[in-house]
């Protein structure tokens, strides 16, 4: 479970052997929480989000 912070950042990193890393930081990066994806088919090479306020957004949208 993830602390209630303010603010976090969502990452989401494929490795090489076509699993993933989902990865919660800060926004200082400060891992808080990370968990491994043994199997993932998401076509991007990796992706961000920003949540803030109950709200959950790309980092180009801020």
């Amino acid at each position: 479970m993830v602390a209630p912070d303010d603010f976090q950042v969502w990452k989401r990193v494929v490795d090489n052997n076509l699993g993933a890393t989902l990865i919660c930081e800060d926004g200082n990066d400060r891992v808080v929480t990370a968990e491994n994806i043994p199997y993932a088919d998401f076509p991007a090479p990796g992706v961000e989000l920003w949540f803030r306020g109950n709200v959950i957004y790309l980092p180009n949208a801020h």
